[in-house]
């Protein structure tokens, strides 16, 4: 099994194998280390590992936009 794993900084990760892709703490808008834009991240699947704004900054905009649970 192959997969893409991809550091945007901090602790966000966005991992894509050949069936989903999962964002890991969504920290996107305000990170200085990304210009990644959240609304053009796709999303299977948004993963949280704790509740401080740093990991959940984006995620509901993430899943609200992708139905990504």
């Amino acid at each position: 099994m192959s997969f893409d794993l991809k550091w945007y900084g901090h602790g966000t990760f966005g991992l894509t194998t050949g069936k989903h892709t999962l964002v890991i703490d969504p920290f996107f808008v305000d990170n200085p280390v990304t210009e990644q834009d959240p609304d053009e991240v796709e999303a299977d699947y948004v993963l949280v590992s704790h509740g401080h704004h740093d990991h959940i900054a984006d995620a509901a905009r993430i899943a609200l936009r992708t139905g990504a649970p």
